[in-house]
């Protein structure tokens, strides 16, 4: 409890202290469960009728029978099960790619086990977007953004200036500002470091999926 406290306040203290003490499966399952259950509070706050959708009235009735179903199965499982899914699997799939990383920028030997722990504890400056989401949604605002897509109209957020604006999210810049503390402190150089090679890594997932976003797709073939 105490780290999930001070991981907002003091973050190098947490990972100096998951250093020394080597860290356990709940310090990386813990947090990141946490960070799913927010994730997964928000999703509940914004389950309504699919008669609510604006152009509900131009669907078809095939059309409204598949959004009466899609919405049946996210009020059923998906609203908690897409969180708990994804949260795991990106913590997964980002401590693998971090090992190799840091052992080849930062020049230090690294374990799976401490990027685990760096990564789900960063993972838990997201919470609070959550938090606000929820806020937001229930005072009647739409198209919230933490950073400078709340400059663009909904219509300018889908060209790829538009897509890298919106994933420049304040509260993933303060992840990844955090992350980078844990791969300094993990590593033994200077946190300075870790959070330069973290930033550098999320503006380059940023823009990467911003252009992959805008690649053209295939047109279907009927059948």
């Amino acid at each position: 409890m105490s780290r999930l406290v001070a991981i907002y306040r003091a973050p190098q203290s947490v990972y100096v202290d998951l250093r020394k003490q080597g860290g356990e499966w709940y310090d990386w399952v813990v947090p990141t469960l946490l960070a799913a259950a927010f994730w997964a509070m928000y999703n509940s706050s914004i389950l309504a009728d699919p008669q609510d959708l604006t152009n509900w009235e131009t669907l078809s009735e095939d059309q409204r029978q598949m959004a009466r179903d899609a919405m049946a199965m996210w009020q059923s499982h998906v609203w908690f099960s897409l969180p708990l899914v994804n949260s795991f699997a990106s913590l997964a799939a980002a401590s693998l790619v971090l090992v190799p990383i840091c052992r080849w920028f930062l020049r230090r030997e690294v374990t799976l086990r401490q990027m685990l722990a760096a990564k789900s504890y960063a993972a838990m400056m997201v919470i609070p977007r959550w938090l606000l989401l929820a806020i937001c949604h229930r005072l009647g605002a739409v198209n919230v953004a933490f950073g400078p897509a709340a400059l663009l109209a909904p219509d300018e957020r889908n060209d790829v200036v538009g897509q890298i604006l919106v994933g420049l999210d304040l509260f993933d810049l303060w992840q990844a500002v955090v992350l980078g503390i844990g791969l300094g402190v993990m590593s033994g150089r200077d946190p300075r470091a870790g959070i330069a090679l973290s930033i550098g890594l999320w503006i380059t997932w940023v823009v990467l999926g911003a252009l992959i976003g805008a690649l053209p797709t295939a047109p279907s073939t009927p059948v």
